[in-house]
């Protein structure tokens, strides 16, 4: 008997398959590490800018605090308000470093699986399970299971709870 062309065991489908499988491979090995490659720069160059942030508002803060000790005052509350603020601010930024750092991470482990002939392939729900352990915020655990809930705070409005 003679297999369609339409029979999904057919050799042609079988090698257009498997082309199809080594053409996306290419693509993840290419593309991967320009990823790779961005989220490094974008969290390099936050931290940084945070970091001369931080530098430059202790410095007003003191500063501030100088000038009213000078006069015999007490900082004003709106002042220290405004600094509770952007000290906040400056958290929200760090958790954003840290879940950029873990994708880095997982990235660079996959890039490294891809790159290994010899290695077995990965198991999804083992390699998912890993991720979710490197998991520190609960807004992490909602995205990966995409339980995020619309126009809730799911963690990313309170720094406070790491």
């Amino acid at each position: 008997m003679i297999e369609s062309a339409s029979s999904p065991s057919t050799p042609v489908q079988h090698s257009a398959a498997t082309e199809r499988a080594d053409r996306i491979l290419e693509l993840t090995q290419q593309l991967l590490p320009v990823w790779h490659r961005h989220i490094a720069s974008v969290r390099r160059h936050s931290d940084e800018a945070v970091s001369n942030m931080l530098v430059a508002f202790a410095e007003f803060q003191r500063q501030v605090s100088d000038h009213c000790q000078q006069l015999g005052q007490n900082m004003p509350t709106a002042m220290q308000g405004s600094s509770h603020q952007l000290l906040e601010a400056f958290q929200y930024q760090d958790r954003l470093s840290q879940r950029l750092a873990l994708l880095e991470q997982d990235i660079t482990r996959l890039v490294e699986q891809l790159q290994d002939a010899h290695a077995p392939p990965p198991d999804a729900n083992a390699w998912l399970a890993r991720l979710r352990g490197e998991y520190a915020m609960n807004d992490q655990h909602n995205d990966h299971s995409n339980h995020a809930v619309d126009g809730a705070n799911n963690g990313t409005q309170d720094p406070h709870f790491f």
